[in-house]
């Protein structure tokens, strides 16, 4: 039997009853400090394994033994040390007899951990050998079933039947191994001592004094759970409240009659667990539950009926499937054993583990259940046949087997199950652990891992905290010696305080529950009381419906302040209350206003105020005064609620409305009138009662406050009425100012004021609020049909003027104004107002398009050339029949679905109806007059007779009033209404004529047959009294409902007979039962159809011609005393009859009847005819012909009736069945997603007009074909946009499918990403990749009028965009998987298009790939660049854009576009000339267009540079670049950015600002690259300063210096070590530009030469100076030969300096005489180029001539850059070198010191490759050298 569901989840008031921050404060502090509470443990328990060894359950081995035939292993047994005796089953038609069939004995070698057959000399035994072979002789389908060691002796069990005692048992003294054979005949020893007891508890049966009575009775289980199985199910309660039968838990039992004490129920208690055995009555099987007091929470175990022991130390229950702990975790295994029993329990000595063995007493199975104390739970159960444990531990079973087998596999398992001295190794005795035991600690570490586990509840129970407080503070006291384990004792201590303060939180909440409790049962006690007061009142005056609607006013409120003002409070309850309160209000308001429609409806009132008036004088007393004043003020209330009443209602006649105001208003002021003669008259007594009067004046004060705030309907006006009660109050104080005790009281009457009026101003807040919900709806839904209206109109002038006039804005317009200043919702109503706006230039835009875009008709649209078709189908999901089956079908798509809901499938029968009222058979007049009929027949017979009686003109209006609001029934009114009144006519006729006879002749039979023949005469003659005493009270006393008890109890009479007889079908016995009371009741003959008379009376002149009445009679007699067989041979006699009249059958049981019962009589038979012919009909369908319709009572209320019970629900069915599947379908498809929606902000510009559309037009021709005859047939190609993002790629395709009426299924590639290559959903590595997936296989799927779209593909895998090349060439076909299975998609001849849109630019353009044969089936255009011939097309796009942006732009955003074009030059050109406007603009209105759109050229400049630069930088490769990338965009996003920002005003040096502001903040999203790209935009636009130059020219050489550290193959050491040195001849090249440069300039130079740097500057000076010299002296020899000598050992120190170089140089090369003569030549060199430099540089210091100086010097470095190119033929020949020594690998590190100086940077350089030189990487073995 399968088990319910557990019920039960905990008590609310958990997670929920802490609120906010307390409780998740605590519960994060309690999470904490159980990860630190963990940790300690881990500490402990890695101490404790030190100490005393661990050995934990886990697999170490499988092994394999065979047999010589195919057998199921059963069980083993240890004989001794390492010897094991195994028991099997071998098959039948096997050899059997044998000893080694059944057993064999193989020898464990402990070393090898496998198992050798041995000999069975063990089993030798002769007795039991005789034994064993009689077994089998006498039965041989005996099998061995276990073993079983009981005490000191074996048994060896063997089944010999099918019941669980059916056993033969071997007996065997088992000691040390040995086996001596005792006897055969030990079964009952066996049985008796086999197995434990199945429960370590007691079942107890509740005590008689446990019952509660009451309506719904239970049995109390000690109070602390409660149950029954009364009422049809089986309840669980945890309330001793039997008011409720509701509980926690409730199942169905099969017997909903039983009585409280019927079913058996026993419990047994463990701890907070309360099991529970219930066998509901006349039910088999028992059902037991697990009931935890703490989590108030059920669950249904049955297992345990087959055993349950409890856990070590309370921690829960074990059964055969699983186990309960005491926290509330359930765990149950899988798979089904059979009926288990507990077969011992094992104990590990280290007291941590538990083994419990179930065992299958059938099948021989074993299920080791492996029980941890610390971690309180099985980690596994394990099933096999038959298991051992070694004295080690160590665990060896047989693994379970479906099957025979020769070879059975054998585990090994490491178990902690040892025996005594085999512990496992132990470490530190010395530790106080080892004092304190390792059971002690095991039991002290479960308990706190107990505490972790209530930590960690997700949803934890209302004394959880308080338990968790318990056990922390128990712990430490339990377990002294904690105190030395470091930590664990704090922790605990912090847990429990933490704990602690989430008790208080949940008794405060508790508190707060009860409190709501109780005060929503007072208020549901109240509203009970006051709709039972309205349902009684009989409202004869007005008093009446003031008095209830006050009341329901009143009860409104205080369920209002229930709902907002207390916490915890079922707003479930209050929301159903509130709307039973304003049903009740709604109706007796409108019963109220038809009521004041009376002329003396308010008389009462005028009576009173007349009465009050005169009452006045009378007053001479205060007191009286106050009970005057309350009469009226109380008059003045209801007087204003009458006239709210009628103000709020909807009255179809304004006068009507205006009159009761208007009456009501007249004696209002009556009212006022005798308000304020009571005032004059109270003034004058206060003199003399002045405390009188004071206090009259409060209560005054009072009922002004109770009516002010009934009259307050927004915050506003309670604010004003609150001002005014203040006001009245502070005049009292006034009056009152001399009475200094009054004062007081004034004050707290002030205070009361403030709140009352505040919680009313809260209540409007909230009342407005729902009222701006439903304006928002009703505007939305506005919206729509706006939106489809403007779609049907021709012309603009059309639309403008629906926008002006029609009713549905203005209702829109009122919806916003009433939002935004009457309920302060200005951001819904400017939302509503973006929309109209939005809905209106859409529609607007659409008609321009239509005209501009669409030829020959609204269904064809021309692009540049090309004209196609458009879908004017929307989108949308319906159901289709093709052929059997019914499809779900997207609307204009070849997407059809077959319905495979077998519920809808059901329905077959009524697919082919078209309206619930009508189908084949039944004509929907027919239905409509069989409903009303039946709804008359339900008011009682003189309603019948009533309508029966009228003229056919007042029955046709009953008939349209009623199928006035049944619109699914497709009635037409004039036709349907009509024909119905003429059917009905003649069904209430004949239905009053045919009296009883109405009924249907087989039900008239059954009743007659039952009553005369098996009623029990007793029970006929009570029934009969009872009757006749009923029919006579009826006639003075009709419509009592007792009656219908009386024919409830006749139909459940007729129903029995009915179900035992079989006669009858079964249902006809409710209308037999019903007929039975009226046939007797009205105490006549028993009515007789003429027809079934007419048909008796030629049965018997049959008889009698065929002389056949005597054998009718005799063949009767015998069969007198079975009356049911004598009916039957009647009824067969009759049906012989009849078989020659057709038709005529139905009577055949009221014939037979008549025979059977013999009482009838011509005085009862009915002369009315039940058929009759109904003419004049004009409805259409079989049952009319020619407009004559066959009426036949009978016939018509059987049909009728099955079509009612049968038909119609399941044509309702149908229905709600289809609108179900096309919702699910809708929200599982995601079809809203897939309508194209255009941009409000999309400007169809020139750009679009002259070069997209014509562009998409070609393309859309190849891929779909054009309309018309030039359509093509080879149908292909696919439409590549690429661009950098922001140019509308995404936009345009969308704005060209809504036009063309295509589906826009757009697939994301970021969603997709690269890891997606193939079309199967199920290989997407995410939920979104999934969804896009399967949006792709969705279009596929319509294949026909869908635009494929997939964006941004520079984030697809190209493997994946390979799978589209079929489906772009001429073979139209993509291979795709809907719904799990693969498909071939052809979609030649269909509608479909495919765009992919990328942007080639992002991701340095690395993963941008797309498969060269898809790149050669795409016409590929880049929107984000100019086309040749189309520049000023383009580069106007950018303002046309823009112009939605600006306000000041405004105008031109509904302009033509010529208008546009025209401003755009003018701004561009500035001439005016010739320029003609299709508009009219002021000049005012030109210059401030003409202003904004010049500032926007100018931005459009800027911009299109920016674009420009930043296509070219990301066309460049990495390694070619000379520059930082520029990453900044120049889109329409960056253009429409910027003019929304432009002001007329603005100057040239505001615009620049704000361009450089915006490209600032654009850059800031670069990070590192920020200052780069944005000091190259300031190049771009020429505004860089000097040091912002300096700043880039330093990046520029960065940037160039780190392009050569970084270029080339970093893996290859000769790439690497040449790009350094490429390095070194950079910083070469520089030292002579720098020389050139500065040397040749009069000034001082500083050049940096590394180590050379003292030498040349030296030089450097000594130049200067001789220059300076000869400028201020004439004769050049007085000067030459000091300066001479001077600059002489300055390049004397220069040689110095090269020569030192060139000696570290020498020092750090190869040792190779070929490279040592290189390198003394070129030193030599160097020297030569020093001697001739420093002789040339002296003679030009002596010439005079500053131009000769310089050719000298220029000269002298033209030498140096020779030396230097050698330099560069040195790296070449490096190079060779590297390349012929081939070393493996060469680092050289650089620094930028060695950068700074050469001569360190050519020495590291010369060093390393020396040394890779030296050391050569030799080859491995096996590769050639």
């Amino acid at each position: 039997m399968a088990e319910p569901p557990d019920s039960g989840t905990p008590e609310e008031g958990a997670s929920t009853a802490l609120e906010g921050g307390a409780y998740d404060l605590i519960k994060q502090r309690l999470i904490d400090q159980g990860k630190v509470l963990r940790e300690r443990l881990g500490d402990l328990d890695e101490q404790r394994a030190e100490v005393f060894g661990t050995r934990k359950l886990e697999l170490l081995k499988m092994d394999r033994v065979s047999t010589q035939l195919n057998c199921e292993p059963r069980d083993m047994i240890q004989l001794g040390d390492n010897r094991f005796l195994f028991g099997f089953n071998v098959n039948l038609g096997l050899k059997q007899g044998q000893l080694s069939d059944v057993f064999s004995v193989f020898e464990y070698n402990a070393e090898e951990q496998s198992f050798h057959e041995g000999s069975l000399d063990p089993l030798q035994d002769k007795d039991f050998k005789e034994s064993f072979t009689r077994l089998f002789k006498i039965d041989q389908s005996a099998t061995f079933h276990r073993f079983a060691i009981i005490g000191t002796h074996l048994y060896m069990v063997f089944r010999t039947g099918r019941m669980v005692d059916d056993l033969t048992v071997f007996k065997w003294l088992y000691k040390d191994g040995e086996l001596v054979y005792e006897d055969d005949r030990s079964a009952g020893d066996y049985l008796k001592q086999g197995f434990p007891g199945q429960y370590n508890f007691e079942w107890k049966t509740p005590a008689r004094s446990a019952v509660r009575h009451g309506d719904n009775p239970h049995v109390s289980i000690e109070d602390r759970v409660f149950v029954e199985c009364v009422g049809g199910d089986l309840t669980i309660k945890v309330e001793d409240n039997t008011a409720s039968g509701e509980g926690i838990y409730a199942e169905e039992v099969m017997d909903a009659n039983q009585k409280i004490g019927d079913a058996e129920i026993q419990y047994a208690i463990q701890g907070s667990l309360i099991l529970l055995k219930m066998t509901p009555y006349r039910e088999k099987e028992t059902r037991y539950f697990i009931f935890n007091e703490k989590l108030q929470a059920v669950h249904r175990v049955d297992t345990l009926g087959q055993s349950c022991v409890m856990l070590p130390e309370e921690h829960g229950l074990i059964f055969p499937d699983g186990y309960y702990l005491q926290t509330g975790e359930l765990k149950r295994y899988e798979g089904e054993l059979g009926e288990m029993v507990l077969e011992r329990t094992v104990q590990s000595p280290n007291g941590e583990d538990f083994l419990y063995v179930f065992f299958n007493r059938m099948t021989g199975l074993y299920a080791l259940m492996p029980y941890r104390l610390i971690e309180q739970e099985v980690t596994e159960r394990i099933t096999c046949h038959g298991f051992s444990l070694f004295p080690d531990g160590n665990l060896v079973s047989f693994r379970a087997e479906e099957e025979a087998i020769k070879h059975h596999t054998i585990q090994l398992r490491q178990s902690p199950f040892y025996q005594a001295g085999y512990e496992p190794e132990s470490g530190n005795r010395d530790s106080f652990l080892y004092q304190v035991g390792n059971k002690s600690v095991v039991r002290a570490m479960a308990e706190c891992n107990e505490v972790l586990i209530l930590i960690q509840k997700e949803s934890p129970y209302a004394d959880l905290y308080a338990d968790v407080a318990r056990r922390c503070e128990s712990i430490p006291n339990s377990y002294a010696w904690l105190s030395e384990v470091d930590g664990v004792k704090e922790i605990l201590k912090e847990v429990g305080s933490s704990a602690d303060k989430a008790i208080a939180e949940f008794d405060k909440v508790r508190r707060l529950r009860l409190d709501a409790k109780e005060k929503t049962n007072e208020i549901q006690k109240n509203a009970k009381t006051l709709f039972n007061q309205v349902l009684r009142a009989d409202f004869r005056t007005v008093d009446d419906f003031v008095a209830n609607l006050g009341g329901l006013r009143r009860m409104r409120g205080v369920i209002i302040t229930l709902k907002k003002d207390v916490r915890f409070v079922d707003i479930a309850v209050m929301d159903t209350l509130l709307a039973q309160v304003d049903e009740q209000a709604e109706t007796l308001s409108q019963k109220c206003v038809q009521f004041l429609l009376q002329p003396e409806a308010l008389d009462p009132y005028r009576e009173r105020a007349d009465a009050q008036r005169g009452q006045v004088e009378d007053v001479t007393k205060m007191a009286e005064s106050k009970e005057l004043n309350a009469e009226i003020t109380q008059a003045g209330e209801d007087l204003e609620m009458l006239i709210d009443i009628v103000r709020n209602l909807q009255i179809d006649d304004t006068t009507e409305q205006t009159r009761i105001i208007e009456s009501i208003t007249a004696i209002y002021q009556v009212v006022n009138q005798v308000k304020e003669a009571l005032k004059n008259k109270s003034r004058t007594l206060m003199s003399v009662e002045g405390a009188a009067q004071f206090n009259a004046q409060i209560l005054l004060l009072s009922q002004t406050a109770v009516n002010y705030l009934d009259m307050s309907d927004s915050p506003k006006k309670c604010d004003e009425y609150f001002t005014n009660v203040i006001n009245q109050l502070e005049d009292i104080g006034g009056d009152f100012a001399d009475f200094p005790e009054y004062i007081e009281q004034l004050d707290e009457k002030r205070g009361e004021l403030e709140a009352a009026f505040e919680q009313k101003r809260l209540q409007l807040e909230e009342t407005r609020n729902r009222k701006a919900t439903a304006l928002v709806s009703s505007a939305e839904r506005m919206l729509k049909s706006i939106e489809h209206k403007l779609g049907t109109f021709e012309d603009v002038t059309d639309i403008n003027g629906y926008m002006a006039s029609d009713r549905l804005i203005t209702s829109i317009d009122e919806r916003v104004k009433e939002l935004s200043k009457d309920l302060g919702k200005a951001g819904e109503a400017e939302s509503i107002q973006s929309q109209l706006k939005t809905i209106h230039e859409e529609a607007v835009r659409q008609l321009k398009d239509k005209k501009e875009l669409y030829v020959d008709g609204q269904n064809v649209i021309q692009f540049g050339k090309h004209k196609f078709a458009v879908n004017i189908q929307p989108l949308d999901l319906t159901i289709v029949r093709r052929g059997d089956e019914q499809n779900l079908h997207l609307t204009g798509t070849q997407y059809f679905d077959p319905i495979e809901d077998e519920t809808f499938l059901a329905t077959r029968a009524v697919w082919d109806q078209q309206v619930i009222s009508e189908d084949k058979e039944v004509y929907r007049a027919e239905y409509l007059a069989y409903l009303l009929w039946q709804k008359l027949e339900h008011e009682g017979g003189e309603r019948l007779a009533e309508v029966a009686a009228m003229k056919a003109a007042d029955r046709l209006k009953i008939i349209q009033e009623f199928m006035g609001d049944r619109y699914a029934e497709a009635y037409t009114k004039g036709i349907h209404d009509q024909d119905a009144g003429k059917i009905l006519a003649a069904l209430l006729n004949t239905h009053a004529a045919l009296q009883l006879a109405r009924y249907h002749p087989r039900v008239r039979a059954c009743g007659a047959v039952y009553w005369h023949h098996f009623c029990p005469e007793d029970t006929r003659k009570l029934w009969a009294a009872q009757l006749e005493g009923f029919a006579k009270r009826n006639e003075l006393f009709p419509g009592d409902p007792t009656q219908r008890e009386y024919i409830a109890a006749l139909q459940e009479l007729v129903t029995g007979f009915v179900n035992e007889t079989g006669l009858f079908p079964e249902g006809d016995a409710v209308p037999a039962g019903e007929y039975l009371f009226y046939e007797i009741t009205n105490g006549n003959d028993w009515a007789v159809s003429q027809e079934a008379d007419k048909l008796l009376t030629e049965f018997e002149r049959h008889l009698v011609k065929k002389g056949s009445e005597s054998e009718f009679s005799k063949a009767q007699k015998p069969l007198k005393a079975n009356p049911h067989s004598h009916y039957q041979l009647v009824r067969d006699w009759v049906r012989g009859f009849l078989l020659s009249r057709n038709g005529e059958n139905k009577y055949l049981e009221e014939v037979a009847a008549l025979i059977f019962c013999g009482h009838h009589h011509k005085q009862a038979v009915v002369k009315a005819a039940t058929a009759q012919a109904v003419t004049g009909l004009q409805g259409a369908h079989d049952a009319v012909q020619e407009g004559s319709y066959n009426f036949d009572y009978l016939a018509f209320q059987e049909k009728l009736g099955r079509f009612a019970r049968e038909s119609v629900p399941r044509f309702e069915q149908y229905q709600e069945l289809k609108q179900k599947l096309i919702e699910d379908e809708k929200e599982l498809l995601r079809l809203h997603e897939f309508e194209p929606r255009v941009l409000s902000s999309f400007v169809r510009n020139q750009l679009v007009d002259t070069v997209y559309l014509p562009m998409v037009g070609d393309n859309l021709a190849k891929q779909i074909g054009v309309t018309g005859e030039g359509k093509r047939t080879d149908l292909m190609g696919l439409l590549l946009l690429i661009s950098p993002p922001g140019y509308g790629k995404t936009t345009l395709m969308e704005y060209l499918a809504n036009r063309m009426g295509l589906i826009f299924m757009k697939i994301n590639g970021p969603a997709l990403g690269h890891e997606v290559s193939a079309l199967d959903p199920e290989d997407a590595p995410n939920a979104g990749a999934r969804a896009e997936v399967n949006k792709l296989n969705l279009a596929l799927e319509m294949g026909d009028n869908v635009m494929i779209y997939l964006d941004d593909i520079q984030h697809c895998n190209p493997e994946f965009l390979q799978k589209f090349i079929s489906l772009c060439d001429a073979q139209r076909k993509i291979e795709g998987v809907w719904r799990g299975q693969p498909k071939t998609y052809d979609m030649r001849g269909r509608r479909v298009v495919v765009v992919m849109a990328g942007n080639p630019y992002t991701e340095s353009g690395e993963k941008f790939r797309i498969p060269d044969m898809l790149a050669n089936r795409a016409d590929t255009y880049n929107l984000g660049d100019d086309m040749k011939g189309r520049e000023e097309a383009f580069n106007g796009s950018y303002i046309e854009n823009a112009i939605t942006s600006n306000p000041v732009l405004q105008p031109l955003a509904k302009a033509a576009q010529k208008d546009i074009q025209a401003f755009i030059r003018m701004a561009e050109t500035g001439q005016r000339e010739g320029v003609e406007l299709q508009g009219n603009y002021s000049a005012n209105e030109t210059e401030e267009l003409l202003n904004v759109l010049k500032k926007l050229t100018v931005l459009r400049d800027v911009v299109l540079n920016v674009n420009q630069l930043y296509i070219e930088s990301a066309g460049q490769s990495d390694e070619f670049r000379t520059e930082p990338a520029f990453k900044m965009q120049g889109s329409y996003r960056n253009m429409n950015r910027l003019a929304e920002k432009v002001l007329p005003i603005m100057n040239e040096e505001e615009l620049m600002d704000l361009v450089l502001d915006h490209y600032k903040g654009e850059s800031q999203t670069l990070t590192t690259g920020a200052e780069a790209n944005f000091l190259k935009f300031k190049q771009l636009i020429g505004v860089m300063s000097e040091e912002e130059e300096a700043r880039w020219e330093d990046i520029k050489k960065t940037f160039g210096r780190n392009q050569f550290l970084q270029g080339g193959d970093q893996g290859d050491p000769v790439s690497r070590v040449v790009s350094q040195l490429s390095l070194f001849t950079g910083g070469l090249d520089s030292i002579q530009g720098t020389l050139r440069e500065e040397l040749s300039k009069p000034r001082t130079t500083k050049l940096d030469l590394g180590g050379m740097n003292e030498s040349i500057e030296g030089l450097r000076e000594t130049i200067a100076q001789h220059l300076s010299g000869q400028q201020s002296t004439t004769p050049a020899a007085e000067q030459a030969a000091p300066a001479g000598g001077e600059m002489n050992e300055n390049l004397t120190s220069l040689r110095g300096a090269f020569e030192k170089y060139l000696e570290q140089a020498g020092t750090a090369s190869v040792d190779s005489g070929k490279n040592q003569l290189a390198l003394a030549e070129r030193q030599q060199a160097m020297m030569e180029f020093i001697e001739q430099s420093n002789a040339t540089l002296a003679a030009a210091i002596n010439e005079s001539q500053s131009q000769s100086q310089a050719n000298q010097i220029q000269s002298a470095l033209s030498n140096i850059g020779t030396l230097f190119a050698n330099y560069q033929n040195s790296h070449r020949e490096l190079r060779e070198r590297l390349n012929a020594a081939a070393p493996s690998e060469v680092v050289v590190d650089v620094s930028q010191e060695m950068v700074d100086d050469s001569d360190a940077l050519i020495q590291q350089l010369l060093a390393q490759l020396q040394e890779a030189q030296e050391h050569p990487t030799l080859p491995e073995e096996g590769e050639e050298e």
